[in-house]
C-alpha cells in the first residue's frame, strides 16, 4: 500500500490533473474562438477588398472613357478653330455676280474667214 506521503502526492496530482486539463481545455477553446473571429475578419476584409477592386476597375474605365471623350472634344474644337481661321484669312468674295463665260467660236472649216 501507499505511504501517507505517497498517497498525499498521488491525491494532489490527481486533484491538479483535472484543473490542468480544465485550463488547457479553456485555452484551446479561447484559441478556437480567436481563430473563428480572425477567419470572420478575413472573410469580411476579402469581401471589402473585392468590392474596392471592382470600384477601382469601374473608375479606371470611366477615366479612360472621359479621357477619350476629352481628346475627341479637343480635336473637334481645334478643327473648328482652324475652320474659323481659314474663313477669317480667306473671306469669300462679296461679289455675287455670276460670271458667264462666252461660248467658244465654232469653226466651220472655212479657213478664209479668219
Amino acid at each position: 500500500m501507499l505511504s501517507s506521503l505517497e498517497s498525499c502526492a498521488y491525491l494532489s496530482i490527481r486533484c491538479l490533473l483535472p484543473l490542468m486539463c480544465d485550463s488547457v481545455q479553456r485555452a484551446l477553446l479561447e484559441e478556437e474562438e480567436r481563430s473563428k473571429t480572425l477567419s470572420q475578419k478575413v472573410r469580411f476584409l476579402e469581401k471589402a477588398n473585392a468590392h474596392l477592386r471592382e470600384k477601382v476597375k469601374n473608375l479606371k474605365r470611366a477615366l479612360r472613357q472621359a479621357t477619350e471623350d476629352n481628346k475627341k472634344d479637343v480635336l473637334s474644337k481645334q478643327l473648328m478653330e482652324k475652320d474659323k481661321q481659314l474663313v477669317r484669312d480667306n473671306p469669300s468674295p462679296t461679289n455675287h455676280k455670276k460670271i458667264i463665260s462666252r461660248p467658244a467660236k465654232k469653226t466651220n472649216g472655212n479657213k478664209m474667214e479668219s
